[in-house]
């Protein structure tokens, strides 16, 4: 059963678009700044294009504590895979 979306919703939908473009704004200008920060700025289009869809599989929950529940394993499971940097990558930075 899938929830009617709220005004909240339809204004959560268009923060997260927007935030969205802004990320991918910032993504093409830093593109110019070398291997190391077009690496980055790579993962920082990933994860701020993803906000999306991750608050869409959040909605999915029947309950608020559903959504939340949902959203922190989310969480959770990306700080269990870290930066994905490298040493060598790491090295360089230093």
């Amino acid at each position: 059963m899938h929830k009617e979306p709220s005004m909240d919703h339809h204004d959560l939908c268009n923060r997260t678009f927007k935030f969205a473009c802004d990320v991918s704004k910032l993504c093409i200008r830093l593109q110019e700044r070398g291997p190391i920060i077009k690496r980055l700025s790579m993962k920082l289009l990933d994860s701020g294009t993803s906000i999306g869809a991750n608050i869409e599989e959040g909605r999915a929950g029947q309950t608020k504590p559903d959504f939340i529940a949902k959203n922190f394993i989310r969480s959770k499971s990306r700080a269990k895979r870290g930066s994905g940097f490298g040493s060598s990558e790491l090295r360089t930075l230093r």
